[in-house]
């Protein structure tokens, strides 16, 4: 397994996907007694199924190369935030699944460049 691989395969981050921009407009909506509100569904989602996906439903094979350069050992290995308070005052419950929202993502960026298969991949 490569630096990369166990990265990858780390849950990392929480993610952020349409049912956000539900939950801004309903913050607005609500008195906001507290300094801070965590916007994240409370479940982490490894690198590796971002990943995967994307390859899964690119038009083109896509190879990928990692650059250790860019890996950052420092980085907290598992880092997901919080939703109670969210969900205290108002109710909200994410909704869309991160694979739409990844499907929804990349449809928007072909709408914006275009679908083409001959767009520039990486080397694995």
């Amino acid at each position: 397994m490569t630096d990369f691989d166990a990265y990858a395969e780390a849950e990392r981050r929480g993610w952020s996907d349409p049912d956000v921009a539900r939950a801004y407009a309903d913050l607005l909506t609500v008195d906001w007694p507290h300094d801070v509100v965590n916007l994240c569904r409370g479940e982490a989602t490894a690198l590796r199924t971002v990943l995967d996906h994307l390859c899964s439903v690119a038009l083109a094979p896509v190879d990928w190369q990692v650059d250790p350069a860019r890996l950052r050992p420092g980085d907290v290995p598992l880092f997901v935030g919080d939703p109670s308070r969210l969900r205290s005052m108002i109710g909200w419950v994410p909704s869309t699944p991160v694979e739409t929202a990844l499907n929804e993502l990349l449809q928007w960026w072909r709408e914006r460049i275009g679908d083409s298969p001959s767009s520039p991949t990486t080397s694995r």
